[in-house]
């Protein structure tokens, strides 16, 4: 038995796949749920701190969109992960779950504790560095 749920480092640059947008009031859902399509999300009004490729569901890649604060989408609502703990799909709080946890460090590490500056994500792995790490670390990973 294959699990329906896969934690998974993504590259944002490729297109397509499902993603969640969380804000300090939780996840965003519809009547369907907390998944949305990717590019229809991000063509929303939303202030996105940060995007995280979290996974695959389904076979399907699965997005995070880490928002700085939350934002009125039409027929759209704010849920907190309890609540979706609650409604009995493990499946989808499992994702939520991964998601908050991945926000969470997000948000809270958006700058390098030794030089302050902004950190970046690095290309296809599930770490930040400010630009000046990043740089020597290319160099010396060369070497």
């Amino acid at each position: 038995m294959t699990s329906r749920w896969t934690t998974a480092v993504l590259d944002i640059d490729l297109p397509g796949g499902w993603a969640v947008a969380r804000s300090r009031d939780g996840f965003l859902c519809d009547d369907n749920g907390a998944l949305f399509p990717r590019e229809w999300l991000k063509r929303q009004d939303l202030s996105i701190l940060t995007e995280h490729g979290i996974g695959h569901l389904d076979g399907e890649p699965v997005y995070l969109l880490e928002l700085s604060h939350p934002s009125d989408v039409p027929g759209c609502n704010w849920k907190g992960l309890r609540a979706f703990m609650l409604e009995g799909d493990h499946t989808l709080y499992k994702v939520l779950g991964y998601a908050a946890q991945i926000g969470t460090w997000a948000r809270e590490h958006r700058f390098c504790g030794n030089c302050g500056q902004a950190m970046h994500q690095v290309p296809r792995e599930r770490c930040t560095a400010s630009p000046a790490i990043y740089a020597a670390t290319r160099v010396f990973r060369r070497a």
